[in-house]
C-alpha cells in the first residue's frame, strides 16, 4: 500500500480516506409526531438534536415525552439499538451519542440520524469520537442547508470523507480520547456542584 496524503499531511500504511458510506452498514432517522402520535403522553423520553451534547452525552431534562405505542411507531423507522451512533443532522451539528445501554426508555426523533458503522471496518466508538471532531463538523458543515436551521442531507453525509486508521489505532485513539472525555465530565461535575 503506498502512502496516503492529506492535506499535505503523510499517513502511514494501513490508513484510508473513505466515504462516510462506505463506513457504515444502515443510517436511519427517528420520526416526528405529525399525525404519526403526540407528545406530552407515557413517560418514555424523546430525543431530539437539542437534547444531544457536546460531549457525547443525551440530556434528559430538557425533553419531551412519549408513550409505548408512540415508540413502537418511531422504532419501525429509527430502529435504534446498542452500538449505533446517534448523530445531530441540525444545528448543533456533529453532537453525537454511542449508545452503551439497551435504549428501552427513549427515541428520536427526525433531527438525529441513527448510524450502524460496519464493524469490519471502523470501530463505533473511533467513529462517534470521529464524527464529533471539529475536522468532521467543518467538512460536514461545507454541505449544511437551511437559512433558519442549519442541517445535513443524508446524501451529502454519504459522500463525507471519513479519515480511517488500523483498528489497533482507532481501539488506541478511542480509549485516549474517553478518558479525557470521562475527566472534563468529572470536572464539569464538581464545577457545577461547587458553583451551587
Amino acid at each position: 500500500m503506498s502512502k496516503l496524503k492529506i492535506g499535505g499531511q503523510l499517513l502511514d500504511d494501513g490508513w484510508r480516506v473513505l466515504k462516510f458510506s462506505e463506513c457504515i452498514l444502515q443510517l436511519n432517522t427517528g420520526l416526528n409526531p405529525r399525525s404519526n402520535f403526540s407528545l406530552g403522553n407515557g413517560k418514555l423520553k424523546y430525543i431530539t438534536a437539542k437534547n444531544l451534547t457536546k460531549q457525547g452525552t443525551i440530556d434528559f431534562t430538557k425533553c419531551d415525552y412519549i408513550d409505548e405505542a408512540a415508540k413502537r411507531i418511531i422504532n419501525r423507522r429509527s430502529d435504534i439499538k446498542v452500538g449505533d451512533i446517534l448523530f445531530s443532522s441540525r444545528a448543533p451539528i456533529g453532537h453525537c451519542h454511542l449508545i452503551m445501554d439497551e435504549p428501552n426508555d427513549y427515541d428520536i426523533g427526525e433531527s438525529i440520524f441513527s448510524i450502524r458503522v460496519n464493524t469490519g471496518v471502523v470501530l463505533p466508538e473511533y467513529m462517534c469520537l470521529y464524527l464529533a471532531s471539529d475536522i468532521f463538523i467543518k467538512m460536514a458543515s461545507k454541505h449544511t442547508t437551511g437559512s433558519i436551521i442549519l442541517e445535513i442531507r443524508i446524501s451529502d453525509l454519504m459522500n463525507t470523507e471519513i479519515i480511517v486508521p488500523p483498528k489497533t489505532i482507532q481501539r488506541k485513539i478511542a480509549t485516549c480520547l474517553s478518558a479525557i472525555d470521562r475527566k472534563i465530565g468529572l470536572n464539569q461535575k464538581i464545577n457545577d456542584n461547587l458553583a451551587a
